[in-house]
This record gives C-alpha cells, sequence and structure tokens, in this order.
C-alpha cells in the first residue's frame, strides 16, 4: 500500500536531553542522548520564532519506547481503517495492521533499522512517519496523519523533515510507494516534486497484493 493519506503535513515527554543556541546565527541544535549526530539539525520545523525569541515545538519525535510503539499502533488502527476500507477493503486493511502496524511488527522493524517518528502538535499526537536508509537511497515507508489535522501543512513539514533527514544521512533520494487509487496522495507527492515511475505490485501474503506506483525524490 505504501506511503498514506497526508494532507494539510495522550501526551508525553519529548524524548531529548537539551537546546544548544548560536549566537552567530541564531539557528538551534536538538540532540538526543542515544544517538547525538543523527538527531543534529538546524530545521526550522522544530521551532517557532516570536518577536525575537525562539522556543521549542517538538513537531517530530523518534519512537524508542514501548509507549510510544503502542501509540504509533494506535494511530495507525484509526488512520488505516478511515482512509483505506474505501480503497482496498476492511478484510485487507485488517490483515495488513496485522502484518505491518502491530507493537510486535513494529518493534521488529525498529531492530532492523527502521525509524519511526511520532509527530505531534501541542499535546497531541496527529500522526507519524516511517523510514528505512536503503544503499543510497531513504524508503518512506509511511506518511499518516488523522483526517482532522489535514489540510494544516502537516504533510508538507513532514515531507521537509525527512528531506533533512536524507541528507544528514548522505543519501541522494527519497523513494516510496502510494496505492494508485490514492489520487490525494498521488497529487500531493507530485507537487512536492516527486516523479511517478510507473506500477509496483507486491504479494504481501493471505492473497492479497500492493498494487502500487513507485514514486521519488532527489535531494542531493
Amino acid at each position: 500500500m505504501g506511503s498514506g493519506p497526508f494532507g494539510g503535513t495522550g501526551s508525553m515527554d519529548v524524548h531529548y536531553t537539551g537546546v544548544w543556541e548560536s549566537r552567530a546565527n541564531r539557528s538551534l541544535v536538538l540532540w538526543s542522548a542515544r544517538d547525538s549526530a543523527f538527531h543534529r539539525s538546524a530545521d526550522r520545523s522544530f521551532f517557532r520564532h516570536k518577536k525575537g525569541k525562539t522556543c521549542i515545538e517538538a513537531m517530530f519525535i523518534e519512537v524508542l519506547t514501548e509507549e510510544q510503539i503502542e501509540i504509533v499502533e494506535s494511530l495507525a488502527e484509526e488512520i488505516w481503517t478511515e482512509h483505506y476500507v474505501p480503497i482496498i477493503g476492511k478484510e485487507q486493511v485488517e490483515y495488513m495492521l496485522d502484518r505491518f502496524q502491530s507493537k510486535e511488527s513494529i518493534s521488529d522493524q525498529l531492530r532492523s533499522g527502521f525509524l519511526y517518528f511520532l509527530i505531534r502538535e501541542d499535546n497531541h499526537f496527529i500522526g507519524y512517519i516511517g523510514v528505512q536508509p536503503k544503499g543510497d537511497e531513504l524508503f518512506l515507508s509511511k506518511i499518516y496523519i488523522k483526517s482532522s489535522e489535514r489540510d494544516k501543512d502537516h504533510g508538507k513539514k513532514a515531507i521537509q523533515y525527512i528531506e533533512n533527514l536524507a541528507k544528514e544521512k548522505g543519501l541522494r533520494k527519497i523513494v516510496l510507494t502510494v496505492n494508485k487509487n490514492n489520487r490525494v496522495a498521488i497529487n500531493a507527492y507530485e507537487r512536492l516534486g516527486f516523479k511517478n515511475l510507473g506500477s509496483v505490485i507486491q504479494e504481501i501474503g493471505g492473497g492479497f497484493v500492493m498494487d502500487d506506483y513507485k514514486m521519488e525524490k532527489t535531494v542531493l
């Protein structure tokens, strides 16, 4: 099925250990206790600037804990059921949620090199991202935002964040797959600079297939 719906782009603590501000260029660096090199970023999607002051706006939070994995699982069930049942049917959605977005499956993916990020606005989690570095590519496996939060530029901000991740890791392009009938997402990706490379059909077990288009965007 590939990367999913986004439109306009429980509470818990943000997982960072500190913020450093450069007096020279007023940029900020966010660092993580687990992997400092990966999380350094001056990307302004992290921050809101008001009247010359800089304050933290924690939009993207790496999934590291069991509690965070459970939040992803809950978001997946809500968003996939709402968005994909009309496209591929309830039976296939339930099969794919169990196989790819259960707590156990997400944990396995994280151990194999996937990276998941929760998207938070104010005190609410509104969606999530799943990516996997592959050679010189960053595979965008999942980008999902609640229907009530679309048309607010969250999808665009999420793509910008993913582009920055790819650049930081020295990856040349972002690759994704999207269901052929998901016209809204296809149009959105094209507006954001992704090129349609044609059809990709994959068997996923249970008698089901993912009938997608492959899309990519060069970032380096």
